[in-house]
């Protein structure tokens, strides 16, 4: 049934011609805009986070330069720590970057496990390698601090330059808002796609159907035509392709009319012709016959050459009366009288 459908509309297949090539641009634009922005806002990110971890390293460095030396390694980190979360909740790291979460490790020595202050656990040791070796790095991971954010995240690490020489710093940004931002511009896209779907569905419909209108009317007046109906004809309006269509539709049925009409003239002339041929040759030929039926009964009494040509005579007059009455057949039968 659709597939009946799809062959007999026109109609349909360029509506859906229409809307499937719109889907493909719609989706490719839709993946090239959704890439472009996300990579512009993990820039941004990357970059603000880039700056934030500059400022947390001269905060660390300060605070660890000022502690007092007789604490405990893990005490000066906490201390450490303590500071930046001060910070942040001072409103002093409020930036582009968002809030973080800071972890500070320090390697241990030989069998001895490191010092650490904050989730350290979440810091994956692929960073860890580039930033032991003098280097400041960034990764995207997944982070499940307990009492903190789950979810994606940005990870930026950097050494320091204290007197605590082997100290690792590394700050968490969440991509919470990232995320959320990511998530409302797709569904906006997808909205927006979903409606201008639904626009071209129309304007299609609507184009379709004024190219398919006169094709219809064309086929309707061209049925019509061929039942004998010579006089129909497609209406013209205004001067498109449309309108030349219906033009040159008209002056084909103007010329089949007219030779229609002559062929009917024709035959009607023909008829006439046979029907008068055979009625006026119907008495010469009956006088003619009686004279040859009176010779040919008077044959003996007639020498042999007089009465052969007697014999052929009458012979040629059947043959004659059979043509005639053909004739006389055809032009009933051209009549409708047989």
């Amino acid at each position: 049934m659709l597939g009946h459908t799809w062959r007999r509309s026109l109609q349909l297949r360029v509506v859906v011609s229409t809307l499937t090539l719109s889907l493909i641009v719609i989706v490719i634009l839709g993946v090239v805009l959704t890439s472009q922005i996300t990579d512009r806002l993990l820039e941004a990110k990357i970059s603000a986070a880039t700056e934030e971890m500059d400022r947390a390293r001269n905060t660390v460095q300060a605070q660890l330069a000022g502690a007092d030396d007789g604490n405990t390694l893990s005490s000066r980190l906490d201390g450490a720590r303590a500071s930046l979360s001060n910070r942040e909740a001072d409103g002093q790291s409020a930036g582009a970057a968002g809030t973080f979460d800071p972890a500070l490790i320090v390697p241990g020595d030989g069998p001895l496990p490191p010092t650490v202050s904050g989730p350290a656990d979440q810091i994956p040791e692929s960073l860890r390698r580039f930033v032991q070796q003098g280097q400041v790095s960034y990764q995207f991971a997944t982070v499940d601090d307990p009492d903190g954010y789950r979810g994606p995240a940005l990870i930026v690490g950097s050494p320091t330059a204290s007197d605590i020489s082997t100290l690792e710093l590394y700050l968490i940004f969440p991509l919470a808002s990232e995320e959320r931002s990511l998530s409302l511009m797709r569904s906006t896209m997808l909205i927006g796609g979903a409606v201008l779907l639904v626009l071209l569905a129309a304007v299609s419909m609507l184009v379709a159907r004024q190219v398919v209108l006169p094709i219809r009317s064309a086929s309707r007046i061209a049925v019509r035509f061929a039942d004998g109906r010579l006089k129909e004809r497609m209406p013209v309006r205004g001067e498109d392709d449309m309108a030349r269509l219906a033009m040159s539709f008209n002056e084909m049925a103007e010329s089949l009319s007219k030779q229609i009409t002559q062929l009917e003239e024709f035959g009607n002339l023909q008829r006439r012709f046979t029907s008068d041929v055979s009625h006026e040759l119907r008495t010469p030929l009956t006088t003619v016959r009686m004279a040859a039926d009176l010779i040919h009964d008077s044959s003996d009494d007639l020498d042999p050459a007089l009465r052969r040509s007697s014999e052929l005579l009458v012979n040629e007059l059947d043959r004659f009366e059979m043509l005639l009455n053909d004739l006389l057949e055809i032009s009933r039968h051209d009549a409708g009288v047989a």
